[in-house]
């Protein structure tokens, strides 16, 4: 991926990069943080768009609510212990 960061501009959506490889024709999309692998290729930015929306509906994000749960297996300890 570093390599082909070298050129073209890249185009940050939802969390994705979207990268510019010809303007028009190729674009790569990279995942989320923290590895931001390689996911798919479009002919244009708004197919890539619309795989990114697609991509987003079929495997939502993970809710912030589930992290009380996570802190709360594994309580701090308090200053007096």
């Amino acid at each position: 991926m570093l390599e082909t960061q070298l050129r073209g501009r890249n185009i940050f959506y939802r969390g994705y990069v979207i990268h510019e490889g010809v303007r028009s024709v190729f674009y790569t999309i990279y995942g989320p943080r923290p590895q931001r692998c390689e996911l798919a290729q479009a002919g244009t930015f708004r197919q890539s768009m619309e795989w990114v929306d697609d991509h987003i509906a079929q495997n939502p994000p993970q809710s912030l609510l589930v992290w009380p749960r996570l802190f709360a297996a594994n309580p701090l300890p308090t200053a007096g212990q």
